[in-house]
Parts: C-alpha cells; structure tokens; sequence
C-alpha cells in the first residue's frame, strides 16, 4: 500500500516498497485501459500524453495499478513506450512499442489479470525524451487505471 508521510522536515511516499523522499520532483503519470485498447500516460492535469522536457528521461521506478474487472486470468497490460500518444482508453496502436526487457512476453508478466483492487509493482524503467510511456491493453474484459511515478534524469 502506499503511503505518505508529511513529516516536518521531510515529507516522503512510499509505494511498492520503495520510499521517494524528493518528493517535489516527482511526477506521477496517470493512465487508463480497458479491453483490448491502449492507454498513454499523461500528468493528470494534462491533456495530451507526457514526453520528458528537453534532453532528459523519465525514468518509472513504481507503479500502482487498479483492476476494476477481471474475465480470467491471463496478461491484462504490458508497460512500454512508443513514438506516438496514443490518447486515453483508444484502440490507436503504440507506433516501434519498447518494452522493458525488450520482450513483450516476459514484459506482461507482472501484469496480470487479479481479483479487482488495488496492487503495487516496482520497476525500473527508463524512456528516452521523445517518447510516450504507454499500455497496451490485451484482455478483452479488463478495465485498469494506472499511475506511474519516477523522476525526469540525465
């Protein structure tokens, strides 16, 4: 579960075990899919998908996902980054999709298709400037919301 702490000399959250302390710089993407669509993440005040500023990267070091319906068990989502914003819940495809590993098969696996509610997966992840973090949805009865958190870097 996640959890944030405001103590008064410095505040911090922690989800998926991991404990981020600069919490002014961290962003959190938000995104949603369900069925067989696809889903780019965005800041959640935003209306276009999210690309790191200038030259740097954005590296994803958790992630807190929401199943809200569930068909049976097999592969729900599968993270990666694309060239292209995909919007919100479209069935646009992710344009030379990458992801983490490099191989969509073993990519899916912590994403799973569970009882609904809420689950938490750390992760390293990083992607390039020009580039879209994205979903890609493939249950056709799945519904997630997703949030991502991490750190514009180098």
């Amino acid at each position: 579960m996640s959890d944030l702490s405001l103590s008064p000399t410095r505040p911090s959250l922690t989800i998926a075990n991991r404990t981020f302390t600069d919490v002014k710089n961290l962003k959190r993407l938000i995104c949603y899919a369900s069925g067989t669509n696809n889903g780019s993440f965005r800041l959640p005040e935003a209306a276009a998908g999210y690309t790191p500023s200038g030259a740097l990267r954005f590296q994803v070091l958790a992630i807190e996902y929401w199943s809200f319906q569930v068909a049976a068990l097999g592969e729900v989502a599968l993270l990666a980054y694309s060239d292209n914003d995909c919007t919100i819940d479209a069935a646009t495809a992710l344009t030379n999709p990458v992801y983490p590993g490099g191989n969509a098969a073993i990519a899916g696996l912590p994403w799973l298709v569970l009882p609904v509610g809420k689950y938490e997966l750390a992760t390293d992840f990083v992607v390039p400037n020009t580039k879209f973090l994205s979903v890609e949805c493939n249950t056709a009865a799945a519904r997630v919301f997703i949030a991502a958190y991490g750190y514009e870097i180098v």
